[in-house]
């Protein structure tokens, strides 16, 4: 008995329409996950570089104020920051803890999804002008 074209016997290979289905649905489930994971690391380095800029900010705003003579204003905002998501200040306080000594606080804070962080950088410096 020959087969006629279109005709399918019981011994010819192939898939099903279930295992055509049950492999696409294997797929799409991973295809969202790794979708999800792109996603998430994509956050993930956002938020590492808004946090390298501003402890490069706090260090850098730092070194000038411990570099320098300390200035008449003994708070302002940090240079060298345009078009960046940190907020960067520094204080100086004379005579803190004690006399000829000043304290110099650097702030650096930065929005992290619906937090805000923050790093706080101190250090003591001798008043050579005085």
């Amino acid at each position: 008995m020959e087969m006629e074209r279109g005709e399918m016997g019981m011994n010819e290979k192939g898939f099903t329409l279930l295992e055509v289905l049950f492999s696409l649905t294997i797929f799409t489930v991973c295809s969202l996950s790794i979708a999800g994971m792109l996603i998430v690391g994509k956050k993930a380095i956002a938020n590492g570089n808004n946090s390298f800029t501003a402890v490069q900010a706090a260090k850098a705003q730092m070194e000038l104020l411990r570099s320098s003579a300390i200035p008449e204003s003994t708070s302002d905002t940090c240079a060298n920051l345009s078009g960046s998501s940190v907020k960067c200040e520094w204080s100086v306080r004379r005579d803190v803890p004690e006399q000829g000594l000043s304290t110099i606080d650097v702030t650096s804070s930065w929005n992290e999804g619906d937090r805000i962080r923050q790093i706080v950088l101190t250090t003591l410096r001798f008043n050579r002008d005085e």
